[in-house]
Order: C-alpha cells, then sequence, then structure tokens
C-alpha cells in the first residue's frame, strides 16, 4: 500500500518536472528572443551614430537613436 502511494507519488512528480521543464525551454526561447530584438535596437543606433560620424547629430536621427538606445537600456536591465 504505501509502497503504491510511493510509486504513484513519483510518477506525478516526473510528470510536473516535464511540465516544468517544457515551460522552461519556452522561457528560454523567449527569453532570446528578446535578446535579440534588444541586439538589433543597438545596431540601429550604432548605424544611425555612424552615419553623423564627427558631426553633432540632430533632428529625427536624435530622438530615434535616444529612444533606441533607452529600449536596448530597459531590456538589458530587466534581462540583467
Amino acid at each position: 500500500m504505501l509502497n503504491d502511494q510511493i510509486i504513484a507519488d513519483n510518477r506525478a512528480l516526473i510528470a510536473r518536472n516535464r511540465e516544468l521543464e517544457c515551460e522552461l525551454a519556452s522561457l528560454k526561447a523567449k527569453l532570446g528572443a528578446v535578446s535579440r530584438i534588444a541586439d538589433k535596437y543597438h545596431d540601429r543606433a550604432s548605424t544611425i551614430l555612424e552615419g553623423w560620424g564627427d558631426k553633432p547629430m540632430g533632428g529625427t536621427d536624435l530622438g530615434r537613436f535616444h529612444a533606441f538606445e533607452q529600449m536596448v537600456g530597459e531590456i538589458r536591465e530587466v534581462l540583467g
């Protein structure tokens, strides 16, 4: 009797572990996607900055640059 309960409990724990492993894999995939988004925005900001060279940045490029860099900073802060 006790042995049967232990076996049933172990099977339930194994099933839950599988569920958690699937959830973890899904979260890792989402985390990777968010990280790639941050990299893309960082690349866009770098492209804007490089386009201006030594000249002071202005106009809409300045606003876009700051917006991209702010998004990247916030994403990276959340990701740790």
